[in-house]
């Protein structure tokens, strides 16, 4: 097993609850919590340290303490029911366009880079599209199926990890109409939020 294969095949979603120290300092003590040791700086600097080990997952979602704890909890659900393809909200995922290109060198952040292909199966509809997506980080792969549809004005997504013999057999349903996506991609996280940035390969 690589790295990789062992952070990205395993979870089709990784939810990491930030700790009350960083954000909600008010709440955090060990007189409350017996499963508690370590002070406030303690509890930030291995909270920093699991973001980092999870970074690069392509569903890693970070719920921070900047709303109530129970719209925290409401957040991380949020997350789930979405993966499952019952939640339509949108939530705060943002695509913003860049005019100038970026390397790992810019960013003084650690950093994980992958590269993905995307392919759209025969049946996709504008209101219904079905795509494969093969994701290569080193030496390993991971692969993913996304079903995105539209019901009522409302979009609903759902995502599920693919072994590679399930993967190759829907590859031999993608639409020849359709050009494949390639992006490369780098991934970083600031602020307890967890960005990629990508640039489009193919299409031109």
């Amino acid at each position: 097993w690589t790295t990789s294969e062992l952070r990205d095949g395993r979870y089709d979603l990784v939810l990491h609850l930030v700790t009350a120290a960083d954000g909600a300092a008010d709440f955090y003590s060990c007189e409350n919590n017996t499963a508690r040791t370590e002070s406030a700086a303690e509890a930030i600097a291995q909270d920093t340290k699991l973001q980092a080990m999870w970074t690069g997952h392509p569903k890693l979602k970070i719920i921070d303490n900047s709303t109530s704890f129970h719209e925290k909890l409401s957040r991380a659900v949020h997350h789930i029911l979405q993966l499952v393809g019952v939640d339509a909200h949108p939530g705060r995922h943002c695509h913003y366009h860049l005019t100038c290109p970026v390397t790992v060198d810019d960013i003084p952040f650690p950093t994980t880079e992958n590269t993905t292909h995307i392919n759209f199966l025969r049946g996709s509809r504008m209101d219904n599209y079905m795509k494969v997506i093969h994701r290569i980080d080193g030496k390993s792969s991971t692969y993913t199926y996304v079903n995105h549809r539209i019901q009522n004005d409302q979009t609903f997504k759902t995502e599920r990890n693919l072994s590679s013999e399930a993967y190759n057999s829907l590859i031999a349903q993608v639409d020849p109409r359709v050009q494949q996506v390639t992006k490369q991609n780098i991934s970083f996280i600031y602020a307890c939020q967890h960005f990629e940035l990508g640039r489009y390969i193919t299409p031109p």
